[in-house]
């Protein structure tokens, strides 16, 4: 969804050409019978449309694949920590047919993402300079599409994407939202994602489950909501701001920005997408577990964060 949802429509508005890889042969079809999607921004003022053009889209495994990123200028991955390793031998043959360095923003909101892609290709025997493997950050919500949608997506209107400034790339243009800001370690933006963004998008919506919402809008609605996750957020902000030297009110900004995109009702985010795999959001360096590390070892209060985890700890099993 990453792909269509934001970095499409950010290529697409730089004026490049856009082509996808995927492994869904369906919409690979639809998006070579179409010509492209229909990509739709909502928010509570209201909605806009836009038609993203694609000039191919083509099966992650065909044999057109590596020719397809070779001519490629700039190369965007959004796989999953699971799939992404396994990216390594499609760009290695890429890599040889292109004859040049292949830069290739990494949109996995994963923490390392560079260097789990990058051991794969290296044990490929692909060297240092044969790849920009560029750290970003999306912190665009984007829900998963009805069945109906087709190729379409729906997405909120944040669309700024940071990438990591001290990548090697070989060069060239970016779009214009993507936010090259030197000036603060990159691991700032992994970790405001992780333990402000994602920590209290996932407690809202237990919260809002608890309280019985289905729509993650009307939980934060709920000013006890409200004021649980504002705390939460806090919490862990007061560790971002110790460990990078980022002052809290820039923080607090983001976190009302944030709280009050949680209450886009036109998103229709639901409660139990926002919530689920709270194995996984309890692990280590996971949202949960990252929020509380930070907090801690500022000293900063933990009782909210302690009760996201407690929440986390009774929905397993259960979403």
């Amino acid at each position: 969804m990453v792909g269509r949802g934001l970095i499409g429509e950010l290529f697409a508005e730089a004026g490049w050409e856009v082509s996808f890889l995927d492994v869904d042969q369906q919409l690979l079809e639809l998006l070579n019978a179409q010509g492209g999607y229909e990509h739709k921004t909502v928010s509570n003022a209201g909605a806009r449309e836009k038609w993203v053009p694609v000039a191919r889209s083509v099966h992650v495994n065909s044999a057109e694949a590596p020719a397809l990123l070779a001519e490629s200028d700039l190369v965007a991955t959004s796989v999953g920590a699971r799939v992404l390793p396994s990216l390594a031998p499609l760009l290695a043959s890429a890599r040889k047919l292109s004859g040049r360095p292949i830069d290739v923003l990494l949109c996995e909101n994963l923490h390392a993402a560079d260097r789990r892609l990058g051991y794969a290709l290296a044990a490929l025997g692909a060297e240092p300079d044969d790849f920009g493997l560029v750290r970003t950050v999306v912190g665009r919500m984007i829900p998963a599409a009805g069945p109906d949608a087709g190729a379409a997506v729906v997405v909120e209107p944040y669309g700024e994407l940071p990438i990591d400034t001290a990548a090697k790339r070989r060069g060239g243009e970016l779009p214009a939202r993507v936010i090259q800001d030197g000036s603060i370690p990159f691991d700032f933006y992994e970790d405001r994602k992780l333990a402000v963004h994602n920590l209290g998008h996932f407690l809202a919506a237990l919260l809002g489950l608890d309280r019985g919402a289905e729509y993650l809008w009307q939980a934060i609605s709920m000013p006890e909501i409200w004021g649980l996750t504002f705390a939460a957020m806090c919490e862990s902000s007061a560790g971002l701001s110790s460990r990078y030297s980022v002052k809290m009110s820039a923080l607090l900004t983001y976190i009302y920005d944030l709280l009050e995109r949680f209450g886009n009702q036109a998103l229709a985010d639901p409660c139990t997408r926002v919530a689920r795999d709270p194995q996984r959001k309890l692990g280590k360096g996971e949202r949960v577990s990252r929020a509380l590390e930070l907090a801690e070892s500022a000293g900063a209060p933990l009782k909210h964060l302690e009760l996201a985890r407690g929440l986390a700890l009774e929905a397993r099993g259960k979403l």
